[in-house]
């Protein structure tokens, strides 16, 4: 339980606002997602910035995060970032930016 433990690692992080209307915190190092988390409620941290991390990162694991001072406990464990969950964001950042207009794949049939 991440409750009281000092911070055990650091990152940059990017929010992601799911279909669902939550906002996901994507963990990178430079520009590479490794790890996410879904954070509760409609309020949010900036989109983008640094936070520290208390708990063991690990998929299913209960982790708290620490930005600009402000502790933002996720409502969901870790989840690992694959090749499937950046699908998965990437389809729905393109849902929420056509609007939900499929995207016409090209000749090589990539949208």
């Amino acid at each position: 339980r991440p409750f009281g433990q000092p911070v055990t690692s650091e990152w940059s992080y990017r929010l992601v606002r799911t279909l669902e209307e939550e906002w996901v915190a994507v963990l990178l190092v430079g520009g590479t997602a490794y790890w996410a988390v879904v954070l509760g409620g409609p309020a949010h941290p900036a989109p983008a910035g640094h936070c520290g991390v208390r708990g063991d990162l690990e998929s299913g694991g209960a982790v708290h995060l620490l930005i600009d001072g402000d502790v933002w406990i996720p409502i969901s464990p870790v989840i690992r970032v694959d090749a499937e969950v950046r699908e998965q964001i990437r389809e729905d950042l393109v849902h929420r930016l056509t609007g939900g207009v499929p995207e016409v794949p090209d000749a090589n049939g990539r949208p």
